[in-house]
């Protein structure tokens, strides 16, 4: 469970920063390396790139965690019938 929470606040939060990039080029928040951080134009870019990249390993993490998750109860559920009989 803990970890379909994570991957929807990791998903939302890429979403936001693709959308709505830094204004300027800090050392804060956003997707930093020493080629996206030379001039404006490629902190634009590479933020929404990043931004995208990141929101599909989001959406996989999200699916997988949800499947783990099914499994595990189906488990439970048959450990618990096992145990009753």
């Amino acid at each position: 469970m803990i970890s379909l929470t994570v991957a929807i606040f990791f998903s939302v939060f890429d979403f936001i920063i693709m959308k709505y990039p830094p204004e300027s080029i800090n050392s804060v928040i956003g997707y930093k390396t020493l080629l996206s951080m030379k001039n404006q134009d490629t902190l634009d870019i590479s933020q929404k790139h990043s931004g995208l990249i990141a929101i599909i390993f989001g959406s996989w993490s999200m699916i997988k965690s949800t499947a783990i998750n099914r499994e595990y109860v189906q488990l439970f559920k048959m450990n618990k019938r096992c145990l009753i009989l």
